[in-house]
């Protein structure tokens, strides 16, 4: 997992942030939401804070107590997503469980597989959606449901 951290990037903290560290910083967020270390208040409270950061540092705070990884997470065999009025996703080198439950309303969950790591034969997704897009996209095709 990346973070925007001024220690271990070797930037100044007062360095100014990109468009690319902001996004960084809201991957990582939304992932670890995903994993249930952040609620989804804080979630929200967090990608507005790193939407709106001017400096490194201030994106550096944001992701300070939660773990970093070098690379995908072991397999968990069930990961629940549940998100009210906003957006979840699920991208980059993410290790895939056996099953996973989503529980959303008022917003789009995508899930992202092109790099993510497949432990497992099957994926089992149990759906509770309302008034919303799930978008699955693999190496070959995006699909999208309903």
């Amino acid at each position: 997992m990346m973070r925007a951290e001024p220690a271990r990037t070797g930037e100044p903290p007062g360095l100014r942030a990109s468009g690319t560290d902001r996004d960084r910083v809201v991957e990582v967020l939304t992932i670890a939401a995903g994993d249930g270390r952040l609620t989804p208040a804080e979630l929200d409270e967090r990608v507005e804070a790193a939407l709106t950061a001017r400096t490194l540092g201030e994106l550096a705070v944001l992701t300070a107590d939660l773990p970093e990884e070098a690379g995908p997470a072991p397999a968990k065999e069930v990961v629940r997503i549940e998100q009210r009025g906003a957006a979840a996703t699920r991208s980059g080198a993410w290790t895939v469980p056996r099953r996973m439950e989503i529980d959303s309303s008022w917003g789009d969950v995508t899930l992202d597989f092109s790099d993510a790591v497949i432990p497992y034969g099957t994926l089992r997704i149990d759906v509770d959606m309302r008034a919303g897009t799930l978008r699955l996209i693999t190496r070959r095709r995006t699909l999208v449901w309903p």
